[in-house]
């Protein structure tokens, strides 16, 4: 028996490396090659807090992140040159991406402030790897982890906070699979608490450990314990509040007043509509209640928000813990998921017009990428207005995003979970 079980143990061993290999070599390719203007931003912030004892931290995840660059001060001894660079209006408070990537130490910077990252995808590697104990699946999740564009852009190329809440989320799933709710609803509010964004997927969370009235209540003064405490905590040190700033300024403008690309039209989000109207059809599964209606009703959820919001290049990882679970399940929704990551990078690149495409490369070679430029200055592009084409592009973005909710939505009582 343990002749014939050897080989194929030793072949999925093989292939579970070279796949891990594979995304870990993606990741450090990108960690120093490539850098968005908001990383220039708040690491300047986690800087003046470091170095010169000034807290202007606007979220937990920058806190964290400025702990992170006091623990390594010694690697940077050159820090304070990079961000006392004037602009090009000559003031020193206002970063220029152009001006921070002629740095001749910014490859090597944008590397260490990356650094976080890869530690929190380790981490969620290892729960990606434990979540199944079946062979397909569990490469399935493998594979996903390693080649997943919305997870590789967000953290390692625009170099953005994501990975702090997804992290948190997809151990929130973890939990839940294994039928233990306060460790879900905890880790979900841990990641309710490095982005406020993460609201909308409480009441899911609620709904499905809850049986009644009281255990509502319960689960969810559970999910508000982390917020509350790191909250009253930086409060209490610093004198400032986090939570209702990023609250404020951030998930209820982008989420329900600002209108999302290439739908002007819309005063308010649709959201506003649609987000309970989906809470409801959740709740009337609870009879039947699994986890892959748990995560496909959660990724419905932020493709809704993908398609009636603000889209922020970075915001399209958020459903990566749902997309783990919900692709390994259901393979249907591979292709209509491919069409909605094609036409989420050429709406970004034609509404921002290299602003979130080519110009994060200028590290590597800025006069090759400036001279590459983006769709937006392609012959077959340029024959169309800006507004037309982005309503265009965003109304297939949006197709795309309903076809991949209704199989979900659709085959909620035939995919089984285990």
């Amino acid at each position: 028996m343990l002749k014939r079980y050897l080989p194929r143990i030793f072949g999925d061993l093989r292939i579970i490396l070279f796949i891990i290999l594979v995304g870990y070599i993606i990741r450090l390719l990108f960690m120093p090659s490539s850098v968005a203007l908001d990383l220039w931003w708040a690491s300047r912030r986690e800087y003046l807090w470091a170095f010169k004892d000034i807290f202007l931290m606007n979220d937990i995840t920058e806190t964290i992140l400025g702990l992170y660059i006091q623990l390594i001060k010694p690697l940077l001894p050159h820090l304070g040159q990079i961000f006392d660079l004037t602009n090009s209006q000559g003031t020193i408070n206002i970063p220029e991406h152009e001006i921070y990537t002629t740095f001749s130490r910014a490859m090597r910077y944008v590397f260490l402030f990356k650094v976080p990252y890869l530690i929190l995808d380790t981490v969620l590697l290892y729960f990606v790897f434990r979540f199944f104990q079946d062979r397909k699946k569990r490469i399935t999740m493998l594979l996903i982890w390693a080649l997943s564009p919305a997870l590789i852009y967000a953290a390692y190329v625009v170099g953005r906070y994501e990975l702090f809440p997804i992290l948190p989320t997809f151990i929130a799933l973890y939990f839940a699979k294994q039928k233990k709710s306060f460790w879900s609803l905890f880790f979900l509010g841990v990641a309710v608490t490095t982005r406020m964004s993460f609201l909308i997927l409480v009441p899911f969370f609620v709904i499905y450990f809850s049986n009644s009235w009281k255990e509502v209540i319960k689960n969810t003064l559970i999910c508000a314990l982390p917020v509350i405490i790191v909250t009253k905590g930086i409060e209490f040190l610093y004198g400032h509040n986090i939570f209702a700033d990023t609250l404020e300024d951030g998930f209820i403008e982008l989420a329900v007043v600002k209108p999302s690309l290439g739908a002007g039209f819309n005063a308010f989000s649709p959201i506003l509509l649609l987000y309970p109207l989906l809470v409801f059809l959740f709740y009337k599964e609870k009879v039947a209640m699994n986890l892959y209606k748990l995560s496909s009703f959660c990724m419905i959820a932020f493709l809704i928000f993908y398609a009636t919001s603000y889209l922020g290049p970075q915001y399209f990882a958020w459903f990566t813990p749902f997309l783990f679970v919900s692709l390994t399940l259901n393979k249907k929704i591979f292709w209509p998921l491919v069409g909605l990551v094609v036409f989420f990078f050429i709406l970004q690149d034609v509404f921002s017009n290299t602003i979130t495409t080519t110009m994060w490369f200028y590290l590597l070679d800025k006069d090759f990428f400036i001279s590459l430029g983006g769709l937006r200055n392609q012959e077959f592009f340029f024959n169309f207005k800006q507004t037309t084409l982005v309503i265009i592009l965003h109304s297939i973005f949006v197709f795309f995003a309903f076809l991949t909710s209704y199989i979900l939505y659709k085959d909620r009582n035939e995919v089984k979970t285990n």
